[in-house]
C-alpha cells in the first residue's frame, strides 16, 4: 500500500500544479469565469484545465467489488490555433483497485476531443455555447473487451447570477455519419443506455460553494441516470478555522472537497449497460 499513496500523492501534487498555475491567467483573461466552470475559459495558447480534475475514495457502490476504490479524473485542453477558440482536449478518468493485493486498475476511459467555444457578445444569460465536432471515448483496448463510442455534441451555457443550466445534445458522429453501429462498432446499443443528451445544473456561490445535479435519460427503460455532487472550497474551511480560532490565513490554492452520489447507467464504459449506485468523496482540484 506504500506504493499506491505516493502514486495517489503524486497524482494529487501534478494536477494541483496545473490547476494553480493557470488559475491568475484564466481569471485575467476571461473575468466571467468566477461563475462557470473551467471548461468553457477563453485561455492563451497553451495547456489549461478543462474538465473537472479531481481525486476520490469510494465509500459505497452497489457492487461491493467496487467499494473503497479510488476514483480520479484528469483533464486538460489546448487552443491549437491561437485566437480561434478552436481546442484540443484531453479527459482521462479511472477506477483503481488500492484495496487489491496488486492494486489493479479495474477500467480507465480515455477521452481525446476536438470542439469550438462559441461566446456571444452582450448576451449575459447565454455566455457561451459549446460545439463539439468530434469526441471519443473509449478503455483503450482491443478485441471482446473493448467499449467505446464517438458523438458530436452542442452544449450552450444557460447562466443568471451563480446558477448555470447546462443542456448538452449528442448524436453518432458526423464523421460516421451519424451511424450508430459505426459510431460504436463494438458496443452500438450504447445510445440505448447513454441515451441522447444531459441536462445539468449548477449553483455556485462566488468560488466557494457549488452544487450540481445533471440528468440522463436511457431509452432502454424510460429510467433517468442521476448524479448529483456538493464541492466546499477549502478558502471557506480555512476562512472558519481562522474566525474559530483567531488566526489570520489565506490559502493561495483553492481545492475543495466533495461529495458525490450517482445511479444509473454509465459510471465508466465497461459497466454502460448495468445500473450503480455509489457515493465518493475526495478532492476536487479543477470545477
Amino acid at each position: 500500500m506504500h506504493r499506491e499513496r505516493i502514486l495517489i500523492i503524486f497524482l494529487v501534487i501534478l494536477c494541483g500544479l496545473i490547476a494553480a498555475t493557470t488559475a491568475g491567467v484564466a481569471s485575467a483573461a476571461d473575468p466571467g469565469r468566477d461563475s462557470l466552470p473551467a471548461a468553457y475559459s477563453k485561455e492563451p495558447s497553451a495547456f489549461h484545465s478543462y474538465l473537472p480534475s479531481y481525486i476520490g475514495y469510494t465509500v459505497n457502490n452497489s457492487n461491493s467489488d467496487n467499494t473503497q476504490e479510488v476514483k480520479f479524473q484528469f483533464s486538460v485542453k489546448y487552443e491549437f490555433i491561437e485566437n480561434s477558440d478552436w481546442y484540443l482536449g484531453y479527459t482521462q478518468k479511472s477506477f483503481w483497485r488500492t484495496q487489491k493485493s496488486s492494486a489493479p486498475f479495474r477500467e480507465t476511459n480515455f477521452s481525446p476531443e476536438t470542439f469550438w467555444l462559441y461566446k456571444p457578445d452582450n448576451l449575459s444569460w447565454l455566455p457561451v455555447v459549446q460545439a463539439g465536432f468530434f469526441r471519443h471515448e473509449s478503455t483503450g483496448e482491443a478485441g471482446a473487451g473493448s467499449r467505446g463510442w464517438n458523438i458530436t455534441y452542442v452544449e450552450p451555457v444557460f447562466s443568471w447570477g451563480g446558477f448555470s443550466l447546462v443542456p448538452r445534445i449528442w448524436a453518432a458522429s458526423l464523421f460516421h455519419g451519424f451511424d450508430e453501429k459505426k459510431a460504436a462498432a463494438d458496443n452500438p446499443d450504447i445510445f440505448r443506455y447513454y441515451g441522447y443528451g444531459k441536462l445539468s445544473a449548477l449553483y455556485r456561490y462566488k468560488e466557494d460553494v457549488q452544487l450540481a445535479l445533471s440528468l440522463q435519460y436511457a431509452p432502454k427503460d424510460s429510467s433517468i441516470t442521476w448524479e448529483g455532487q456538493a464541492d466546499l472550497a477549502w478558502r471557506s474551511i480555512a476562512a472558519a478555522f481562522s474566525k474559530l480560532f483567531g488566526f489570520e490565513y489565506t490559502p493561495k490554492w483553492n481545492p475543495s472537497y466533495f461529495v458525490q452520489a450517482r445511479n444509473g447507467y454509465g459510471e465508466g464504459l465497461k459497466t454502460y449497460n448495468v445500473k450503480i449506485s455509489s457515493v465518493v468523496v475526495g478532492i476536487s482540484l479543477v470545477r
